[in-house]
């Protein structure tokens, strides 16, 4: 896990304890990888993509993480219980930019 830091020591500054992870993509450019996986669970370096996003906000002190997931979202649910020390809520809505 990554070590807490402080962001910006000279500044002091709010830092939100609630993130959201935009995690419900289709993942269409990273075909055939994300045929069977949803993209955030692709492994770089040894860890999943939302791995390496999860100890950034854990690092950052973020506190809740709030993760979009709608591709595969069941296999996302499954990866997400059993993630330690961030508190994780799942959301199914899809979200668009439409």
């Amino acid at each position: 896990m990554i070590k807490p830091r402080l962001i910006r020591p000279e500044i002091e500054a709010y830092m939100p304890e609630t993130a959201m992870v935009m995690a419900a993509g289709l993942g269409k450019r990273m075909r055939p990888l994300t045929a069977t996986r949803p993209k955030p669970l692709i492994e770089v370096a040894g860890k999943t993509l939302l791995d390496h996003t999860l100890d950034h906000l854990r690092a950052a002190g973020v506190k809740r993480a709030v993760v979009n997931a709608h591709y595969l979202a069941d296999r996302l649910e499954g990866h997400l219980s059993s993630i330690k020390g961030i508190e994780i809520e799942i959301s199914p809505l899809l979200l668009s930019a439409k």
